[in-house]
């Protein structure tokens, strides 16, 4: 194989930081969306009816919800295949699977779902939360509410496919 370039070196780096503190990075971009939403308050105030934001908000909950228990199945999934795998040394690996649970990386994956999880329950709850006064706030809050919980579920999504597919890739690096 041959040795990665510093532009995939330098991704690489920016994906490790991303993904050992998630949660702080979107918490970051959700505030410049909302910051976004409020400096052009006058813009969205202008062309955006609220009547439709009950349906839109309603059906993110139910996407975030969705994933949240399908990430919460794959969490179980890969924790039962280690429990019922015998442990050895991560050269003695005959598949890709077997390779990854003996690594150093599993606690890694491990913290991906269970930071994936708990960024969208709080994402949920605080949407629920902002729901119920729902004629209180100006309809540039209840986008803000919308794009960062599409946000948060982009991201989450994001974390979890790329660490998905890394495992399922991981099957042709293994020596046969």
């Amino acid at each position: 194989m041959s040795k990665p370039s510093a532009v995939k070196k330098s991704s690489l780096w920016l994906l490790d930081k991303y993904f050992f503190k998630p949660f702080l990075y979107d918490i970051v971009l959700c505030i410049g969306v909302i910051l976004i939403f409020y400096l052009r308050r006058d813009f969205f105030t202008k062309h955006f009816d609220v009547k439709n934001f009950d349906g839109i908000i309603s059906n993110i909950t139910s996407t975030i919800a969705t994933f949240a228990g399908f990430t919460i199945a794959a969490l179980t999934v890969i924790v039962t295949v280690k429990s019922s795998l015998q442990i050895r040394h991560i050269k003695q690996a005959e598949n890709g699977i077997e390779m990854l649970l003996t690594s150093k990386n599993y606690k890694r994956i491990l913290n991906v779902f269970k930071y994936a999880i708990v960024e969208l329950l709080i994402t949920l709850a605080v949407i629920y939360i902002l729901w119920i006064p729902y004629f209180i706030f100006p309809y540039y809050g209840y986008l803000a509410v919308i794009s960062c919980g599409i946000l948060i579920l982009a991201t989450s999504i994001f974390r979890i496919a790329f660490v998905f597919f890394n495992i399922i890739f991981m099957e042709f690096y293994v020596k046969d």
